[in-house]
């Protein structure tokens, strides 16, 4: 059943793109434009090859015979010797035509200057609109931002989204803070019963991308971390990586899971003199990707719309200096 579930996924992205085509046509999209006209075309003929690998015979043209493809096979009983070469053709068939798509949409998006807010798009191919909505927090939240000094700028551009959303913030900067800072004292508990946040931002890693063994020695302290969070709605956002680590990455993500880990080492920053800290405007880059990440993939979406301009309020900070041995 795994080669049907991945193929499912394949074809499921198709439908989020067939979705997404219709979102843009509804933002008043030139209806006579031939580039939609072309990826009408490519749908009617994905449709009719899909139709056409049910037959039981090849269509034969003198000297030309039309071969089928395998997506029937999606609902025939596969040999186990033959699914990887199943699933390795289909998936590359598939993966074709959504790219086909994928380039026509961004064509037509270019050509007409518009531009859609995030909190309009859904991930439909892992969530249906309706269960989307459904997990949507959409009230006012109250927002905890805490952990080592990476969050000195991100904590700016939070301000901006929740003065924009109408959401109250505070934050926490323990300076060269840890996972063996946090988990080996009450300071995360003691801040979330002063705050009484519904929802978490935790910062933690970046002084532990070098940790040798790191899993075997910082594990008990994650553990206590997540216990003293508790059945709170958080996201880790992960550091931003300027060199490749040692486990810390890899650690959070098999502890928290995919869906409250964010992975700030895919993106690319323009740091300080020390090579390490985002500048500012890097830094709002950073939040406004986790921002998006939150919105349309997080386990605990709430509305977090870009902001229309800078805030003007403070951050409500709290700042811990570094524990000296």
């Amino acid at each position: 059943m795994k080669h049907l579930k991945i193929t499912q996924k394949k074809i499921v992205s198709l439908l989020n793109i067939f979705y997404f085509c219709s979102l843009i046509n509804s933002q008043n999209f030139n209806k006579n434009n031939p580039l939609w006209e072309i990826i009408g075309l490519l749908v009617i003929s994905f449709a009719i090859i899909s139709a056409y690998s049910f037959a039981k015979t090849d269509l034969k043209i003198p000297e030309i015979t039309l071969k089928r493809t395998e997506i029937s096979q999606l609902f025939e009983p596969v040999a186990d010797s033959l699914k990887p070469t199943f699933q390795q053709n289909l998936l590359a068939e598939t993966d074709t035509i959504i790219k086909e798509i994928e380039i026509k949409i961004d064509t037509i998006k270019k050509a007409n200057k518009t531009e859609i807010r995030v909190d309009t798009i859904y991930r439909l191919d892992t969530l249906s609109k309706q269960e989307y909505m459904s997990r949507l927090d959409t009230t006012k939240q109250r927002i905890l931002i805490i952990g080592d000094s990476m969050l000195e700028n991100l904590r700016f551009r939070l301000r901006d989204y929740c003065e924009e959303n109408g959401h109250d913030m505070k934050s926490v900067i323990w300076y060269s803070s840890t996972t063996e800072y946090f988990g080996q004292s009450d300071t995360l508990a003691y801040f979330i019963k002063q705050y009484n946040p519904t929802y978490i931002l935790f910062v933690v890693g970046a002084n532990e991308l070098f940790v040798r063994d790191i899993k075997k020695k910082r594990q008990k302290y994650v553990e206590h971390i997540l216990k003293q969070i508790g059945n709170r709605k958080f996201i880790w956002i992960g550091p931003p990586n300027w060199k490749e680590d040692t486990g810390i990455n890899e650690m959070i993500v098999e502890n928290v899971g995919e869906k409250r880990y964010y992975p700030s080492l895919n993106l690319k920053y323009k740091r300080h003199k020390d090579g390490a800290h985002p500048l500012k405007a890097s830094a709002y880059a950073w939040m406004d990707s986790v921002a998006t990440w939150i919105t349309t993939e997080s386990m605990y979406p709430i509305v977090l719309n870009k902001p229309t301009k800078a805030g003007k309020g403070g951050t409500n900070t709290t700042m811990l200096q570094p524990i000296r041995n």
